[in-house]
């Protein structure tokens, strides 16, 4: 057996790789994931609008030496809207989760129904809700400070949830499992969810310059495929981790 702990075979291809798999599980059942975008989306969006409604006008910097003077409009806009944002995320996460639920289903070689999506949102609802609000809750922070760091924490905490519903663990422990598994992985981790984010923002400026409809079409199909390709990260450190596991154990006499 090789020396070297099974995440350090992951390489930046295997990473990049995932996109395209990901896009041949979405093609096997297009309606239930584009009808999982479409969700994904409006509740982001409702979400999104309510924070700005309560939060109103972003305030102009103050000239009182005070902390609101030091810090950007960016900062003040990120810090007022963030409660919302969490609660959002945290709806979002449920919605992630029985996405993973349906595409680890599928890359297990089974038929998943689109019923699994809801089993999935529901099954491990309170772990996966208290996972949600502390990965958002980091991100939100390292967003603050500068937004590469945001990208980072996104990163080794990418596999929390495929995590959390395939092996049914807690929300501590979904969380642990993830940061060991990418922390030596934490450049091609980070990398990958700005290439994501880079997609997905095209997405959004094409429903700008040609029309908000096309924008949508692509978005449904692009934060899906983007969710999918996570679980197929997932799937492929599991594979490592099991053959690793069972080299381990002591042949039987």
């Amino acid at each position: 057996m090789s020396d070297n702990q099974p995440e350090e075979q992951i390489t930046t291809g295997t990473f990049f790789g995932c996109f395209s798999e990901a896009w041949g599980l979405f093609m096997k059942a297009p309606l239930t994931y584009a009808l999982w975008g479409l969700a994904t989306m409006a509740v982001t969006g409702v979400f999104n609008l309510a924070g700005r409604a309560m939060v109103g006008p972003i305030p102009k910097n103050s000239e009182d030496g005070g902390f609101t003077s030091s810090i950007s409009l960016f900062e003040k806009d990120w810090l007022m809207t963030a409660p919302t944002r969490v609660i959002g995320n945290v709806a979002v996460g449920l919605l992630i989760a029985g996405l993973f639920y349906f595409a680890l289903k599928q890359i297990s070689g089974l038929k998943p129904k689109l019923g699994d999506v809801v089993e999935g949102m529901g099954d491990a609802a309170l772990q996966v809700g208290l996972a949600s609000f502390a990965i958002s809750v980091l991100i939100n922070i390292g967003a603050v400070f500068c937004i590469l760091p945001a990208f980072v924490v996104l990163g080794v905490l990418l596999l929390t949830l495929p995590a959390l519903i395939d092996q049914r663990l807690t929300a501590i422990d979904a969380l642990k499992y993830s940061f060991t598994t990418l922390k030596s992985q934490w450049t091609n981790a980070a990398m990958f969810c700005l290439v994501a984010a880079a997609i997905t923002l095209s997405g959004l400026m094409m429903a700008n310059v040609l029309h908000p409809a096309v924008g949508l079409v692509v978005m449904v199909v692009l934060v899906p495929v983007f969710a999918i390709s996570v679980a197929v990260l997932y799937s492929k450190f599991e594979v490592l981790h099991r053959k690793y596991d069972d080299e381990d154990e002591p042949a039987e006499d």
